[in-house]
């Protein structure tokens, strides 16, 4: 209640007992004349004995009958109305204390100035403090005592501006329990002007906040957390609203895009944006602020990001939106992979360099078998050159043009063979072609018969028919293909071919439509120490050997979507397999 109803209250209450006393004195003074009056009248029928005094004495026994009826009933009146304020009052006051009962907190009543001694508390100041009504009340415990010393100063401060500005205080602070316990409290309460020589008093209500405060102690330690996490974050952390605007850029923004964040909150995020990815992301924005829903899956996904300057670099963006919020929000993650991308290039560029070194290392092994197999024809040309000299002395030129056709098919047979040497020995630019995988390997191994022969070995194809073409590096497969070839050879030459002398490359295609393509040797297997290491760099079994093809085997395959992988075969020797993803329709069509 404020002061201005206090004030009215106490005045209706005022007027109320003025109005009462005085119809009370009015009755009075009414009977005391009455009763002169009958006296008089009487004095003067008994002295007149007229019958006019009679009838008047009798009216006016009349009339003080009527007077004292009223005044009994009037009595009567304010002593049932007073019984029923009083019950009303009783019950008011129990409802009032169940009241009390059940706010979870402390009403109380106290002197104006520290140590805030208690006139009144409610029930709950036990459950509060630690202490009953009676310590309170009887300044066993001052109030003022319980309060923290470090807010104590703060606590006086508070209340005597309110008391002299004549309005509430509000105030939370610390107190200290009875068992020695912290608890924070919340205080709020206002000054009670008495009637004159009466103190002031402070009313007010009390209640524990120790949880909320704990939670709030809480959310502010995760808050600072989140904030400087985001604010430490190597990537560009940006928080955008359900219109697409910028509402928070932290400091990996500022730098990766060259805007600070007073000029970014409340623009547009596809700001960021070069066109086309700038309408994509205006329409993905538009259809979450009607929707509430993202319309597309933004996760790592590669776009250009466009800063202050107009410059433009490669980024990886994922967008999600905020759990638990009020209003919709999306938080936007851009990651610059300009150096991931040249990483990658210098990475490639490396396995292939290394990929020469090895195709360089195999054909020096090889040397020998294609030494022998262009020496084939060119046997073959000295010989049918030398027969078609002694035709033409013979004079038997009729059958000059079969010689000469002999001649072109042993000249393009090692021009071929050549041709094949030069191609696995240049540094090679990676070119994606779509290629039948079958046709492929009749290729690879056209080149590694020559190398079979001389190990007294032979090749043996199990093609599946009917498999879908691939887009490969023609030059990069052909290489992984010689290098599980010629170690599967060496395998077999390592125990002198004794579980057979026959190699096998097989085709087939898996259940998710990739083809796997298998070479299958007769040799000793593989070591369970050297299978933990076979496709690491510089792991060789060889003395020879430099360990690399395996290794680049596996990043070639690798960067074509498959995989490389081997076991040991039941009946002896290994089997070396790799996966190679078939090609797109749309690739198939260009």
């Amino acid at each position: 209640m404020s002061q201005d109803k206090q004030d009215k209250s106490k005045m209706a209450g005022r007027r109320a007992v003025l109005v009462r006393s005085a119809l009370a004195g009015l009755v009075v003074a009414a009977v005391i004349a009455l009763v002169w009056y009958m006296l008089v009248a009487r004095e003067r029928a008994i002295i007149v004995n007229s019958t006019e005094s009679t009838a008047l004495f009798s009216i006016a026994m009349l009339v003080l009958l009527i007077l004292l009826s009223s005044l009994a009933s009037l009595i009567t009146y304010y002593l049932l109305r007073s019984r029923s304020r009083a019950k009303k009052a009783l019950e008011d006051a129990q409802s009032f204390r169940r009241l009390l009962s059940n706010i979870p907190g402390m009403s109380y009543r106290c002197q104006e100035h520290y140590p805030w001694s208690m006139e009144f508390v409610s029930d709950g100041c036990r459950a509060l403090c630690g202490y009953d009504r009676d310590a309170l009340r009887t300044d066993q415990v001052l109030w003022g005592e319980l309060i923290h010393p470090d807010d104590l100063a703060r606590v006086k401060q508070s209340v005597a501006e309110a008391v002299a500005g004549k309005r509430r205080f509000d105030i939370e602070y610390r107190i200290r329990a009875q068992a020695g316990e912290e608890r924070w409290v919340w205080d709020r309460g206002i000054a009670v002007y008495p009637d004159e020589g009466e103190d002031l008093v402070l009313d007010g209500f009390l209640t524990d906040i120790t949880d909320r405060k704990g939670t709030e102690r809480s959310l502010i330690q995760e808050k600072g957390y989140s904030e400087s996490i985001v604010a430490a974050a190597i990537d560009a952390v940006i928080t955008v609203g359900a219109g697409g605007k910028v509402e928070a850029f932290n400091p990996a923004a500022q730098l990766k895009f060259g805007y600070t964040p007073e000029e970014m909150v409340g623009k547009s995020f596809s700001l960021l944006m070069p066109a086309p990815y700038k309408k994509e992301y205006e329409e993905l924005f538009s259809h979450y602020r009607q929707t509430g829903e993202m319309s597309v899956r933004f996760e790592r996904r590669e776009v250009i990001g466009k800063r202050r300057d107009g410059s433009e670099f490669p980024a990886q963006v994922s967008i999600s939106k905020m759990q638990h919020q009020t209003e919709r929000k999306l938080v936007c993650f851009v990651r610059d992979i300009s150096v991931l991308i040249a990483a990658e290039r210098e990475k490639r560029e490396l396995t292939e360099k290394l990929a020469h070194v090895d195709r360089l290392n195999m054909l020096g092994e090889m040397a020998t078998g294609i030494a022998h197999e262009i020496n084939q024809p060119l046997t073959a040309i000295s010989l049918f050159s030398q027969a078609g000299k002694r035709l033409l002395s013979s004079g038997k030129e009729d059958r000059m043009p079969e010689i000469l056709d002999k001649l072109s098919q042993h000249a393009l047979r090692a021009g071929e063979i050549v041709e094949r040497m030069q191609r696995m020995t240049e540094q090679h630019v990676i070119t994606f072609d779509i290629v039948e995988c079958n046709s492929l390997i009749e290729e690879v191994t056209s080149l590694a018969v020559a190398d079979a022969r001389i190990r007294d070995i032979g090749i043996e194809l199990e093609l599946a028919d009917g498999l879908p073409p691939v887009s490969v590096d023609r030059v990069q497969i052909q290489q992984v293909m010689l290098n599980l070839l010629r170690n599967g050879m060496q395998a077999m030459q390592s125990v002198h071919c004794e579980r057979g002398d026959i190699i096998k490359l097989q085709t087939r295609l898996c259940q998710n439509n990739d083809i796997e393509i298998s070479v299958i040797d007769s040799g000793g297997g593989v070591s369970d120490r050297a299978a933990e290491q076979i496709f690491k760099p510089f792991s060789t079994t060889r003395e020879s050997g430099m360990g690399l093809g395996l290794s680049i085997s596996r990043a070639i395959v690798l960067s074509h979507g498959g995989q490389i992988d081997f076991f040991n075969n039941d009946c002896g020797g290994a089997t070396f397999y790799f996966t190679l993803p078939a090609a797109d329709p749309g690739e198939q069509d260009a």
